[in-house]
């Protein structure tokens, strides 16, 4: 029972190895595909020649900005609950203290 285990595993080794080395390697800008055109077992090289270079007059601002909460924006919730705002108080208490030394 172990040798047919071995045999088995010895010749599923060698059979991948044999479609590995089958596979088809497609370089430079015909590497870049979509997901219609890729097909299982085939291998995409990009290399950093085959990138577009970078143009830092396009580059676009997409920093964070804080925007107020509306006065009346409250979380609906089920029946039975409450919300309350106390997260807010305890920041304002922080930034005063930070901003007062």
């Amino acid at each position: 029972m172990y040798f047919r285990s071995l045999v088995v595993l010895v010749v599923a080794g060698l059979l991948s190895t044999s479609e590995l080395t089958a596979q088809k390697t497609v370089a430079g800008q015909a590497a870049f595909a979509d997901w219609n055109q890729q097909q299982p077992g085939v291998r995409r090289t990009i290399t950093l020649a085959d990138l577009a270079a970078p143009k830092p007059g396009e580059a676009v601002n997409n920093t964070p900005h804080v925007i107020p909460r509306p006065v009346d924006a409250w979380p609906i919730v089920p029946a039975g609950f409450k919300v309350s705002l106390t997260l807010a108080a305890t920041l304002s208490l922080c930034s005063e203290r930070t901003t007062s030394r």
